[in-house]
This record gives structure tokens, sequence and C-alpha cells, in this order.
């Protein structure tokens, strides 16, 4: 059955902001070390704890505002800062009147950059030089200018013409370095360092710093971020050793730190040591809180996508009340063990669930894109011209320009993004059918459609979300309809985002292999032998790559 991924564009939360009354620069430490630590809203309420009777603090209030900038979950949040810059003035004038330093005069230079415009739009340069600029004058010391600095740079976007220029990064990362030579000891700085380096795509020196956090002894509170980290760098025998070193001690739900272990071990090709991991989790009984079913889906989608043994695929019946991408990942792998094994009712079945998640299966679109394949017929049922494009954007509701309170909870635009990656991964399950049904040309379209709106949603650093990485589904693809030297440049953009992700080298191995392309099918190899030298060596993909001869 075909379906149309049509969601419906939520509006962003946008809560309530005001300025904040002055404080002591004791009562707002705990506040700017949560700022520095990314955990915006316990920085809002330690701010907001700080606020007194008084004058107004500029600082206090740029610093809550700043926790509004881009960030996962958060991608309507700019109504919210700009609240907090009119809370100060309805025009620059009144705002400047009401600044009595020089400090003053930069944070709400810092405000106006971030949020000065009536429609969405940071002047990032102009928020980095203000943020230098505090402590080139003394406003603020030099460490919190460091590290305000390098806070913006991470939130800032990575391509495009306000993308940070490269100097900048260097500076930044320079300024931390010189700064932790002197002070080893500061954890903040260098989970600074952490972050700017995996912005800068250096994931050696990212995992360098993030392995002297998890060395930490008791576990530092940004232990976490720097598992996080090592994940997201790539380092799957770091990261593993250090889950099974520190994991109990995170705090995390034992399904989620489960779940997260497996994974890692997936990455190695420590399949049977994952698989033992992953058995508790199927078999949570169906009355078990939801919190763990989603573990449970979870477990059931990673096993399937990442270990291919499609056999193990099955649709079950969806819990009530879980998060639209959890679903859409369960069927994704349900769907596509349907196809691969050549179960095409369990396909079928796949995709009637996802029209029913993310739209209206029989319900025609006002907007016929011309990059959208041609109607799929012979699906009975259905009536619809096509797959749609998923939004690309999400704009801002008529009239949101931040002069009215506005009610919608972050939970709401939460929800947005997880509809959205469901959209993601529902026209990936339908590039999928159609390849396999041999229009293979219109189902790469659809695959390169989903990636490039896969590319603008925030992703996990525990595990891929969608769960197949989009650029490495257009890989697959493209590598099976016997076009190589295009299936090579989508297993390097999967890399790229996901460094070192086995699946991603492996398939660019066996597209640089077929295009003959010695170099780098040996240095794929290489990577390879690398990250599965403690797999399973009796599973089929390292046997593959350890035994086969170089090209």
């Amino acid at each position: 059955m075909a379906m149309v991924v049509l969601l419906a564009l939520m509006a962003p939360p946008v809560p309530r902001v005001v300025a904040l009354r002055g404080a002591t620069q004791d009562t707002t430490s705990e506040a700017w070390t949560l700022f520095h630590r990314f955990d915006d809203e316990g920085a809002r309420e330690a701010f907001a704890r700080a606020s007194s009777p008084g004058a107004v603090s500029f600082a206090a209030t740029a610093g809550s505002a700043l926790t509004w900038l881009p960030h996962p979950y958060q991608p309507g949040s700019y109504v919210a800062g700009r609240e907090a810059l009119l809370a100060l003035g309805a025009t620059r004038e009144a705002r400047l009147a009401r600044t009595s330093t020089n400090a003053d005069r930069l944070w709400l230079r810092m405000l106006e950059a971030a949020f000065g415009s009536e429609q969405p739009s940071h002047s990032w340069p102009e928020l980095i030089q203000a943020a230098e600029a505090l402590g080139a004058t003394g406003a603020v010391d030099h460490r919190s200018s460091v590290l305000l600095a390098a806070r913006l740079i991470v939130s800032a976007p990575a391509t495009g013409g306000s993308a940070p220029q490269d100097g900048v990064l260097l500076r930044s990362v320079a300024a931390l370095e010189e700064w932790l030579a002197a002070s080893a000891d500061d954890i903040d700085v260098r989970h600074s360092l952490v972050r700017m380096y995996l912005r800068r795509g250096e994931a050696p020196q990212a995992r360098r710093h993030a392995r002297v956090l998890l060395a930490q002894q008791p576990p530092h509170p940004l232990a976490e971020a720097a598992l996080r980290a090592l994940t997201s760098a790539g380092d799957w025998a770091g990261a593993t050793d250090a889950m099974k070193a520190i994991g109990p001690s995170l705090g995390l739900p034992d399904s989620t730190r489960d779940l997260w272990h497996a994974y890692l071990l997936l990455q190695e090709g420590r399949m049977g040591e994952a698989e033992a991991l992953l058995r508790p989790l199927w078999a949570i009984p169906a009355d078990s809180a939801l919190p763990a079913r989603v573990s449970q889906a979870r477990a059931r989608a990673l096993w399937v996508i990442e270990s291919r043994r499609w056999v193990d695929a099955r649709l079950v019946p969806s819990v009530t009340g879980m998060e639209p991408d959890v679903v859409a990942g369960e069927l994704l792998a349900a769907g596509v063990a349907g196809v691969r094994v050549g179960n095409q009712q369990q396909a079928m079945d796949a995709l009637a669930r996802m029209a029913l998640l993310v739209g209206d299966g029989d319900q025609a679109l006002p907007v016929v894109t011309a990059a959208r394949p041609a109607p799929l017929p012979g699906r009975p049922g259905v009536n619809r011209p096509g797959v749609s494009a998923i939004p690309t954007s999400r704009p801002m509701r008529p009239g949101a320009t931040g002069t009215a309170p506005v009610t919608e909870e972050p939970a709401a635009v939460r929800l947005g993004v997880q509809r959205r990656r469901a959209a993601v991964m529902a026209q990936q399950l339908e590039a999928y059918s159609i390849f396999a049904e041999g229009r293979r040309d219109e189902a790469i379209v659809l695959a390169r459609q989903a990636a490039a709106v896969a590319d603008e949603l925030p992703s996990e650093a525990m595990w891929p979300v969608p769960v197949k990485p989009s650029h490495e589904l257009v890989g697959d693809l493209l590598l099976e309809a016997r076009r190589p030297l295009e299936a090579m440049a989508a297993y390097q953009d999967s890399l790229n985002r996901w460094p070192m992700r086995p699946l991603s080298l492996l398939g660019l191995y066996r597209a640089a292999t077929l295009a003959r392309d010695i170099d780098r099918a040996a240095a794929a190899r290489a990577q390879l032998s690398s990250v599965w030298k403690r797999g399973d060596r009796n599973w089929s993909d390292i046997a593959e790559v350890t035994v086969t001869a170089k090209p």
C-alpha cells in the first residue's frame, strides 16, 4: 500500500521570557556552569533563581535568552529569545538607556545580534565577536569569555554564510587549549574542547579529551556527554570499554543503558554479546511501562538494521503513546526485512501502518513537486499523486514576532521533530519498496529527498535516528543498481555524519571495489579491519573483510 508523507507544521515553543533582575556573580555561577554544559533548561531555571529585586541584570538576561539559540528539540525558540530582548525595551534606544556599563552594552549587543530581527535571523559573527570583546575589555574574566565564545560557535550552523569561519574556530580552540594547559583540571574547558573538535571534524582530538573526562573518579556529571562524544566520533572500542566501566553510574534507565551498550557492540561486530544484551529487552512484557517498551521497540529495530538478520524482523502491534519516530523505526526495519526476504505482505503492511502514522494515505496533495516520481500504479485502496515532499523547514506562525506571549510547550515541537523523522523513515521504506519493484531511478530520487530532509533534523548521539542512516541507504540502493561512483559519494556523506560507521565503510569498500578504485577500497578495508578487530569472526561481513584479498 502506498503512502503520503504529510505532516502538519508545528509551531515553535515560546514560553514567556522576562528580563532578569540583578544578581551577584556568586548566585549566577551555577547558571553559567549549566549554560556551558548545554543544560539549557537547568540554566534558565538557575538564572531565574538568581534574579532579585533591583536593577535588571543584562548578563543574566542574555545568558537565559541565549539558551534558546538552536539546539535539538528547540528549533522554533527564536521568539522566546526575542521576548527577553523586548522585555528590556521596545526599541534599541530604550534598551540602551537602561545600560549603565560597557559590559551591559556588550551583553545587549549580543542579545540584539541573536534576536534583533523580527524574523528568525541570528548574526553569528557579531555574537561571537561580542563574546570575545567581553573578555578583551575585562567585562568578564578570560575563562568565561573563552567558554562563551566556544558555546556560541558550537551552536552556530556548520555550513552556509552564517557559519563561523575556520579562523574563528581555530582561535577559539587555541584559547581553550591555552587555558587548559595552565589548568588541566578544568572539566568545563575540556568538555568545550570535545565539542569544538567534533565540530571541526577532528575526532582523534575529541577522543583524547573525552577519555580524560571519562577517567574522572567518581564519574563526573559530564561523563555521559563524553561517552556521547566517543560515540559520535566513531571510537567504538573506546566507547564500549567506557560504557562497561562507568555505565551503571551514569544514572540512565537500565534499558536505555543496555540498548546503547548493545549498539556500540554491534558497531564492533561483537554480535553475540550484543544479542545477549538485547534479548532481555525483546522479552519485556506487554504490560511494562512505556519507557521500557520504547527501549524494546528500538532494540528490535537496531538489531535488524545493524545485523541485517532479516528473518528476525516481526510486525508487532504499536504501543499507544510511543513516539512516532520510535514506531517508524520498528516499521522501517520490518518493512525492509520484508522486502529483503520476499515477504511482500509484511512489507505492504509496514507501508500501510507508516501511512497511518505520518499522514492520510488516501488524501491527494495540493502540490506536486517536479522532483517527485510519478504515481505508483497497481496498489489497491489508495488514490494519490505520488510520494509527497517532506517539508524541509518549519516556518513560524503568522504574527509570532515576540511581542505577545505564546503558550506552546517544548513537547509540541519535540513531537513535530519526531513526526518529521518518522516521515523520513516512511519515505525510506517507500524507496526500498519501489526499488524492489524495479523502479530503481525513482527509488533513488525518493531516498535522496529523504536524506536531504534528514540532514536538517537534529540527530541522536547514542545511535542514528532515522535508525537507518539516510545517506547510507542511498549508497545501498546505488550500489545495488551498480552505480558505484555515486554510491561511494553517498557512503562518504554517511561517514561524514557517523565517522567509522562499519556498514557505511563496508558499503564504501564494496563500491570502491566495484569501481576498481584500489586505493579507496584498501583504505576502507583497513578501517573496517580496525573497527572489527574484536568482532565475531564467523559473522559473514567480518569474514568478507578479513579473508578477501586486497583488490
